[in-house]
């Protein structure tokens, strides 16, 4: 991996991931321990993906818990990871993508280069969507592959398909969404979205949400042709964002998770955890899942008491 010190681990390093990023040149084999930072989080069909600093993933039970599969996915954090029924997608700092199947295998893996992949979607079996380090955009599969290189400056941090899954959006260090077609990668809209980095998108039946690490929260429409809201006072960058019925829910950096109703993005439960830090996040029938700079897997409970409920180790 050339580019270690990348713009997306910039941002993290605020949140302390950086100890655990692999140094320039040789990358060290990733040590089986608890320890690990959890990095990149995905809920499948009854089961949680969880991928840590070293590169491993582990398959948990959603409700006792228990270890089902762990492996070594990547030489590297893992950055991000998506489910597909029982099968998971990963995407590492070691500039690859993989699938998976449930019990562990690996059914393909591809190489989006030498540096770092950000985000990651799949499209059927074989079609990943890929946005890393250098400001990149690709479609990796055999028939019909892309790459639009640079295309966000520094680092592309976040992808999301539309929901009749034509089109895809793009955010990154330049401050713009930028949607795709499918096909054959053609620019169809572009425009200025935060005052910084685009960290996070969510394509939604009411619009587009892209969260920066400004703190800010927008709600556009028509490819950026109308803002139709905007939230400005989150405690720290968006780092993920899902939905969830008519309800998206916001890791916001610092502890801090936040939720908000669609489309108004009038404010809901929030929950803000005494220790700041990076927290990927997963929904679940139980709740909000999340990872913690310890390498612990707790369960926000959406229930009438607001709970939080310890999973795992």
């Amino acid at each position: 991996m050339k580019n270690a010190s990348s713009a997306y681990l910039t941002l993290l390093l605020t949140f302390a991931i950086a100890e655990a990023t692999p140094t320039h040149g040789k990358v060290q084999q990733p040590a089986v321990t608890n320890a690990s930072m959890i990095t990149a989080m995905a809920k499948g069909t009854d089961a949680l993906a969880v991928g840590d600093s070293a590169g491993e993933i582990i398959i948990l039970s959603e409700k006792e818990g228990e270890v089902r599969h762990r492996w070594v996915a990547h030489q590297g954090p893992v950055r991000r990871l998506e489910a597909q029924g029982r099968r998971w997608l990963s995407a590492g700092a070691d500039g690859s993508v993989a699938l998976w199947d449930e019990n562990s295998r690996i059914i393909w893996r591809r190489r989006y280069g030498d540096y770092a992949v950000n985000d990651a979607v799949l499209r059927g079996n074989q079609t990943a969507f890929v946005g890393g380090d250098r400001g990149g955009v690709a479609r990796l599969d055999p028939q019909w592959p892309w790459r639009r290189p640079g295309e966000h400056g520094p680092a592309t941090f976040a992808l999301a398909l539309d929901l009749d899954g034509q089109k895809i959006a793009s955010g990154g260090a330049d401050g713009r969404v930028i949607v795709r077609e499918l096909k054959r990668g053609e620019q169809v809209g572009s425009w200025p979205t935060q005052q910084r980095w685009v960290t996070a998108i969510l394509w939604t039946e009411y619009g587009i949400l892209s969260g920066g690490n400004d703190g800010s929260l927008k709600l556009w429409q028509g490819f950026g042709s109308e803002l139709k809201r905007q939230i400005n006072t989150l405690p720290g960058p968006v780092l993920r964002l899902l939905k969830s019925g008519r309800r998206v829910f916001v890791s916001a950096g610092h502890g801090a998770f936040h939720s908000y109703d669609l489309p108004t993005l009038d404010a809901g439960p929030s929950l803000v955890l005494s220790q700041g830090g990076f927290y990927p996040i997963a929904i679940g029938d139980r709740g909000l899942y999340f990872g913690t700079p310890t390498g612990d897997i707790k369960l926000w409970k959406l229930d009438g008491q607001q709970s939080v409920e310890h999973l795992w180790p």
